[in-house]
C-alpha cells in the first residue's frame, strides 16, 4: 500500500511540474510576440540607395521610396524579385526573412544591401 501512495505522490509531483513548465513556456512565447516589427527607410535619389546597407531584425519592413527625377527598381542580386518599376514618388516594400544584396536593373551601377543585425 505504501509503494502505491509513494507512485501517486511522486506521479502528482511530477503532473504539476510539466504544468508550471508549460505555463511559463506560454509566458515566454508572449513576450516574444510583444516585439513589434519597425518600418525602415531606403530613399532612392541621386542613382543611389540610401543607406547602402541597412541592418534590420527578422520581421522588419523595408519601404524604398523613389525620390529621383527617373524610374528605378529594387532587385534581389539573383532576380528572385523585383519591386518593378518605380516612377518618383512611389514606393515599394517587403518583409525582411533573411539578409540579401540588390540593386537597380535600369541602372546597375547602383547597389545596396539589407543585413539582419
Amino acid at each position: 500500500m505504501r509503494f502505491y501512495r509513494t507512485t501517486l505522490y511522486y506521479s502528482i509531483v511530477l503532473l504539476i511540474l510539466i504544468c508550471v513548465i508549460g505555463v511559463f513556456s506560454s509566458f515566454k512565447n508572449t513576450n516574444d510576440c510583444a516585439v513589434k516589427a519597425i518600418t525602415h527607410t531606403v530613399i532612392i535619389q541621386g542613382m543611389k540607395f540610401e543607406p547602402e546597407v541597412l541592418k534590420v531584425k527578422k520581421g522588419d519592413r523595408v519601404e524604398w521610396i523613389n525620390k529621383d527625377i527617373v524610374v528605378h527598381d529594387v532587385t534581389e542580386v539573383g532576380k528572385l524579385w523585383t519591386s518593378g518599376p518605380l516612377k518618383s514618388g512611389e514606393k515599394w516594400s517587403k518583409t525582411i526573412t533573411e539578409d540579401f544584396t540588390y540593386f537597380c536593373s535600369i541602372h546597375i551601377i547602383m547597389k545596396a544591401a539589407v543585413e539582419l543585425d
